[in-house]
């Protein structure tokens, strides 16, 4: 499988220096965190909750969740 140069995006593979990554993701942490909290208030089991937390190419932070669902006939 061969990729053409606008399929790959160098900033979105490497670190550049002088970005801070770090506080990015630690703010995206810190939302994933209260996400995670409000899912579970609105009745969402925590174990069934998966929270990600990162940074973009340009440092700022970025946050997902995902839900397994349980399948009934087991």
């Amino acid at each position: 499988m061969e990729f053409g140069a606008e399929e790959f995006d160098p900033d979105a593979a490497l670190w550049v220096r002088g970005v801070d990554y770090v506080m990015g993701w630690a703010a995206a942490r810190d939302a994933a965190a209260e996400l995670g909290a409000a899912l579970v208030s609105a009745g969402l089991e925590a174990s069934g909750v998966r929270l990600r937390a990162g940074s973009a190419a340009d440092g700022s932070g970025w946050c997902g969740w995902s839900c397994r669902r349980r399948r009934p006939w087991r």
